[in-house]
Protein backbone atom coordinates (compact mmCIF):
# COMPACT_ATOMS: atom_id res chain seq x y z
CA UNK A 1 0.00 0.00 0.00
CA UNK A 2 1.27 3.22 -1.17
CA UNK A 3 0.39 5.24 2.04
CA UNK A 4 2.20 2.85 4.19
CA UNK A 5 5.56 2.65 2.27
CA UNK A 6 5.49 5.87 1.36
CA UNK A 7 5.70 5.51 -2.28
CA UNK A 8 4.05 7.08 -4.57
CA UNK A 9 1.49 5.48 -7.08
CA UNK A 10 4.29 6.50 -10.05
CA UNK A 11 6.50 3.69 -8.63
CA UNK A 12 4.08 1.11 -9.63
CA UNK A 13 3.91 1.71 -12.90
CA UNK A 14 7.33 2.03 -13.73
CA UNK A 15 8.04 0.29 -17.09
CA UNK A 16 4.38 0.17 -17.66
CA UNK A 17 3.59 2.12 -21.22
CA UNK A 18 0.02 3.26 -19.50
CA UNK A 19 1.73 5.23 -16.86
CA UNK A 20 4.37 6.85 -19.85
CA UNK A 21 1.35 7.80 -21.73
CA UNK A 22 -0.14 9.13 -18.64
CA UNK A 23 3.29 11.26 -17.96
CA UNK A 24 3.48 12.14 -21.62
CA UNK A 25 7.00 11.73 -22.85
CA UNK A 26 8.73 10.36 -19.59
CA UNK A 27 11.53 7.98 -19.59
CA UNK A 28 11.93 5.21 -16.94
CA UNK A 29 15.18 7.75 -15.53
CA UNK A 30 12.72 10.73 -14.92
CA UNK A 31 9.64 8.35 -13.16
CA UNK A 32 12.07 6.76 -11.17
CA UNK A 33 13.32 10.21 -10.35
CA UNK A 34 9.83 11.19 -9.14
CA UNK A 35 9.41 8.13 -7.20
CA UNK A 36 12.82 8.73 -5.44
CA UNK A 37 11.79 12.25 -4.84
CA UNK A 38 8.29 11.41 -3.21
CA UNK A 39 9.42 9.14 -0.31
CA UNK A 40 11.50 12.10 0.63
CA UNK A 41 11.07 14.36 4.01
CA UNK A 42 9.85 17.98 3.67
CA UNK A 43 13.70 19.20 4.07
CA UNK A 44 15.32 16.99 1.61
CA UNK A 45 13.10 17.58 -1.10
CA UNK A 46 12.65 21.21 -0.97
CA UNK A 47 16.97 21.07 -0.94
CA UNK A 48 16.68 18.60 -4.09
CA UNK A 49 13.81 20.50 -6.23
CA UNK A 50 15.52 23.93 -5.30
CA UNK A 51 19.21 22.90 -6.33
CA UNK A 52 17.44 21.19 -9.62
CA UNK A 53 15.45 24.81 -10.54
CA UNK A 54 19.06 26.73 -9.86
CA UNK A 55 20.96 23.99 -12.32
CA UNK A 56 18.12 24.41 -14.73
CA UNK A 57 16.91 28.45 -14.49
CA UNK A 58 19.87 30.19 -13.15
CA UNK A 59 19.78 32.67 -16.06
CA UNK A 60 16.00 32.99 -15.77
CA UNK A 61 14.84 34.91 -12.98
CA UNK A 62 11.38 34.38 -13.91
CA UNK A 63 10.99 30.55 -14.40
CA UNK A 64 13.40 30.58 -11.15
CA UNK A 65 11.10 32.61 -9.23
CA UNK A 66 7.96 30.14 -10.47
CA UNK A 67 9.59 27.36 -9.43
CA UNK A 68 10.87 28.62 -6.06
CA UNK A 69 7.67 29.89 -5.27
CA UNK A 70 6.15 26.40 -6.00
CA UNK A 71 8.35 24.64 -4.20
CA UNK A 72 7.99 26.72 -0.93
CA UNK A 73 4.08 26.33 -1.37
CA UNK A 74 4.35 22.63 -0.32
CA UNK A 75 6.38 23.39 2.78
CA UNK A 76 3.33 25.08 4.33
CA UNK A 77 1.41 21.67 3.63
CA UNK A 78 1.18 18.76 5.81
CA UNK A 79 3.30 15.94 4.86
CA UNK A 80 5.38 14.12 7.80
CA UNK A 81 2.96 14.52 9.99
CA UNK A 82 0.03 13.00 7.97
CA UNK A 83 2.13 9.38 7.38
CA UNK A 84 0.80 6.10 8.18
CA UNK A 85 0.64 5.17 12.14
CA UNK A 86 2.48 1.91 12.63
CA UNK A 87 -1.07 0.43 12.68
CA UNK A 88 -3.26 0.76 10.00
CA UNK A 89 -6.20 -1.69 9.81
CA UNK A 90 -6.09 -2.99 6.20
CA UNK A 91 -9.97 -3.63 5.84
CA UNK A 92 -10.69 -0.64 7.14
CA UNK A 93 -8.15 1.15 4.69
CA UNK A 94 -9.50 -0.79 1.92
CA UNK A 95 -13.19 -0.38 2.58
CA UNK A 96 -13.36 3.57 3.05
CA UNK A 97 -10.71 3.87 0.28
CA UNK A 98 -13.29 1.65 -2.29
CA UNK A 99 -15.76 3.53 -0.80
CA UNK A 100 -14.38 7.10 -1.68
CA UNK A 101 -13.28 5.95 -5.52
CA UNK A 102 -16.93 4.86 -6.22
CA UNK A 103 -18.56 8.20 -4.78
CA UNK A 104 -15.58 9.65 -7.22
CA UNK A 105 -16.83 7.87 -9.94
CA UNK A 106 -20.47 8.72 -9.95
CA UNK A 107 -20.02 12.69 -8.72
CA UNK A 108 -18.32 12.78 -11.64
CA UNK A 109 -20.07 11.30 -13.75
CA UNK A 110 -23.28 13.07 -12.96
CA UNK A 111 -21.62 16.66 -13.26
CA UNK A 112 -20.49 15.69 -16.65
CA UNK A 113 -23.71 13.89 -17.79
CA UNK A 114 -22.55 10.93 -18.68
CA UNK A 115 -24.07 7.43 -18.93
CA UNK A 116 -23.27 4.43 -16.92
CA UNK A 117 -22.86 2.33 -19.85
CA UNK A 118 -20.60 4.81 -21.51
CA UNK A 119 -18.05 5.34 -18.13
CA UNK A 120 -17.92 1.31 -18.04
CA UNK A 121 -17.07 1.07 -21.37
CA UNK A 122 -14.10 3.57 -20.88
CA UNK A 123 -12.85 1.79 -17.38
CA UNK A 124 -13.19 -1.88 -19.36
CA UNK A 125 -15.33 -3.02 -16.72
CA UNK A 126 -19.18 -4.75 -17.55
CA UNK A 127 -21.62 -2.31 -17.14
CA UNK A 128 -23.69 -4.44 -14.05
CA UNK A 129 -20.31 -4.56 -12.67
CA UNK A 130 -19.91 -0.74 -12.49
CA UNK A 131 -23.47 -0.42 -11.16
CA UNK A 132 -22.32 -2.10 -8.55
CA UNK A 133 -19.51 -0.41 -7.96
CA UNK A 134 -21.86 3.31 -8.26
CA UNK A 135 -24.36 0.99 -5.83
CA UNK A 136 -21.42 0.22 -3.14
CA UNK A 137 -21.95 -3.22 -3.45
CA UNK A 138 -19.24 -4.43 -5.39
CA UNK A 139 -16.36 -6.28 -4.01
CA UNK A 140 -13.18 -4.22 -3.29
CA UNK A 141 -10.97 -6.48 -6.12
CA UNK A 142 -12.88 -5.15 -8.72
CA UNK A 143 -11.71 -1.55 -8.77
CA UNK A 144 -8.10 -2.45 -9.85
CA UNK A 145 -5.51 -0.25 -9.95
CA UNK A 146 -5.77 -0.41 -13.56
CA UNK A 147 -9.13 0.76 -13.76
CA UNK A 148 -8.18 3.83 -12.13
CA UNK A 149 -5.44 4.70 -14.45
CA UNK A 150 -7.73 4.06 -17.60
CA UNK A 151 -10.24 6.64 -16.10
CA UNK A 152 -7.51 9.33 -15.23
CA UNK A 153 -6.12 8.67 -18.81
CA UNK A 154 -8.96 8.90 -20.91
CA UNK A 155 -10.36 11.86 -19.21
CA UNK A 156 -6.94 13.36 -19.09
CA UNK A 157 -7.37 14.09 -15.23
CA UNK A 158 -4.61 15.76 -14.06
CA UNK A 159 -4.43 13.87 -10.55
CA UNK A 160 -5.80 10.74 -9.13
CA UNK A 161 -5.70 12.89 -5.48
CA UNK A 162 -9.81 13.65 -5.45
CA UNK A 163 -10.33 9.39 -5.54
CA UNK A 164 -9.42 9.88 -2.17
CA UNK A 165 -11.16 13.24 -1.12
CA UNK A 166 -14.27 11.20 0.21
CA UNK A 167 -13.26 8.99 2.25
CA UNK A 168 -14.15 8.48 5.80
CA UNK A 169 -11.46 7.73 7.65
CA UNK A 170 -7.34 7.42 6.82
CA UNK A 171 -8.14 11.45 5.37
CA UNK A 172 -4.52 11.60 6.11
CA UNK A 173 -3.39 9.18 2.74
CA UNK A 174 -5.28 11.98 0.25
CA UNK A 175 -3.33 15.04 2.34
CA UNK A 176 0.02 12.99 1.69
CA UNK A 177 -1.07 11.53 -1.97
CA UNK A 178 -1.67 15.34 -2.86
CA UNK A 179 1.95 16.67 -1.86
CA UNK A 180 3.17 13.66 -4.00
CA UNK A 181 1.38 14.64 -7.05
CA UNK A 182 2.48 17.93 -6.89
CA UNK A 183 6.25 17.33 -6.59
CA UNK A 184 5.74 14.90 -9.28
CA UNK A 185 4.05 18.13 -11.16
CA UNK A 186 7.13 19.90 -10.49
CA UNK A 187 10.19 17.26 -11.40
CA UNK A 188 8.17 16.49 -14.96
CA UNK A 189 7.81 20.15 -16.09
CA UNK A 190 11.02 20.61 -15.09
CA UNK A 191 12.62 17.48 -16.67
CA UNK A 192 10.48 16.54 -19.19
CA UNK A 193 12.40 18.41 -22.06
CA UNK A 194 16.10 18.35 -20.41
CA UNK A 195 18.72 15.77 -22.26
CA UNK A 196 18.77 12.21 -20.75
CA UNK A 197 22.14 12.41 -19.50
CA UNK A 198 20.84 15.49 -17.25
CA UNK A 199 17.71 13.63 -16.18
CA UNK A 200 19.97 10.52 -14.95
CA UNK A 201 22.24 12.72 -12.81
CA UNK A 202 19.57 14.16 -10.99
CA UNK A 203 17.93 10.41 -10.77
CA UNK A 204 21.46 9.43 -8.99
CA UNK A 205 21.19 12.29 -6.96
CA UNK A 206 17.59 11.57 -5.83
CA UNK A 207 18.56 8.31 -5.05
CA UNK A 208 21.41 9.09 -3.26
CA UNK A 209 19.41 11.21 -1.03
CA UNK A 210 17.07 8.40 -0.46
CA UNK A 211 19.54 5.93 0.78
CA UNK A 212 21.16 8.41 2.86
CA UNK A 213 17.98 9.37 4.67
CA UNK A 214 16.85 5.56 4.85
CA UNK A 215 20.43 4.89 6.57
CA UNK A 216 20.00 7.61 9.20
CA UNK A 217 16.61 6.71 9.85
CA UNK A 218 17.73 3.34 10.46
CA UNK A 219 20.64 4.45 12.93
CA UNK A 220 18.23 6.07 14.77
CA UNK A 221 16.24 2.74 15.94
Amino acid sequence: MCWVSRAEISSLFIGENNFSQYWEGANKELLELMSYANVMETQIFDFFARDLVSDIYSDNRERFQFYSEAISSLNMQPFESCFAPSQVNIHVFAHHYYLSIARSLRAFREEHRLSQEYLATVVGLPLSTYQRIEHLSVPTKCISMYTAARFIMAFKIPSSVNFLSKMDYYKEAGVVRSVQQKRDQILYDLLINESSERVRKWRVLAERLVKYDQARYSARL
